[in-house]
């Protein structure tokens, strides 16, 4: 089954293991349903005991102006997407028409800002 670390999206940082693992819990609910959770949660899948076919769709949402983090145009076997009821939608839904440009460079990182490096002591705000 799915598994996840609660409240783990909140930390801000990746997890460590195996302490990460051991806070992991599992997820489960009946079949057909749907489990929608932040990006940046700690989560994973327990091994499948059951007999039959799991089967996951991950999908994301993210702004315009934002890089996809995936490649899909290029990665996606273009004869599914040719399959499918709608082709053209499908093709427009997953980015097929946008330009992808692969990461050369390590992501930065953003500096957590404290009271005391903004500014902000005593309530105010750093504009």
């Amino acid at each position: 089954p799915f598994a996840c670390v609660p409240g783990s999206h909140l930390r801000a940082s990746h997890p460590v293991q195996p302490a990460a693992a051991g806070e992991a819990v599992p997820v489960e609910c009946p079949r057909g349903s749907l489990i929608a959770f932040h990006g940046q949660l700690w989560h994973g899948a327990y091994p499948r005991t059951a007999p039959g076919l799991r089967v996951t769709i991950s999908n994301y949402y993210r702004h315009a102006a934002i890089q996809p983090q995936d490649d899909i145009p290029n990665h996606f076997p273009r004869e599914l997407a040719d399959d499918c009821d709608d082709p053209e939608t499908f093709k427009q839904l997953a980015g097929f028409g946008l330009p992808y440009q692969s990461q050369a460079l390590p992501v930065p990182k953003a500096r957590r800002e404290t009271a005391s490096n903004c500014g902000c002591e005593n309530g105010q705000t750093g504009t």
